[in-house]
């Protein structure tokens, strides 16, 4: 049985939030070009649009089954998502004392608001 997109869409989400978490390096490289390297546009954006946008496929499938409502707008959507993580993972690089207790919970509690944000009223109740 294939996972929903509701599933899906937050497998993809924890995926990258974790991934991020656990690499600090990595969040250092990807926190630093994406918001402060005044030229990635015209060197790396490309790679980093293609990245942003996995979710699409996951939005369409949502709204063509129903779980996800049909007016979220994809672009619009996926600057949310990745603004709202990034924004997250800005404030850890930012924090000088070790937060690690409180990132699970930050991450969870993201991840939920971004998933409610998009689903159709008839799924909301899936989301916890």
């Amino acid at each position: 049985v294939p996972e929903s997109p509701l599933r899906r869409l937050r497998s993809v989400l924890l995926f990258h939030s974790l991934d991020m978490w656990t690499k600090p390096d990595r969040m250092k490289i990807f926190i630093n070009q994406v918001f402060y390297n005044l030229h990635f546009r015209d060197t790396h954006h490309v790679f980093f649009n293609e990245y942003a946008k996995i979710i699409y496929p996951i939005l369409d499938e949502g709204k063509q089954m129903g779980q996800f409502r049909k007016d979220i707008n994809n672009r619009v959507y996926r600057n949310l998502v990745w603004g709202s993580l990034g924004s997250l993972q800005l404030r850890w690089l930012r924090k000088e004392e070790d937060i690690t207790t409180g990132k699970l919970s930050q991450v969870i509690l993201t991840v939920e608001y971004l998933l409610k944000s998009v689903a159709s009223e008839a799924f909301v109740h899936h989301i916890q």
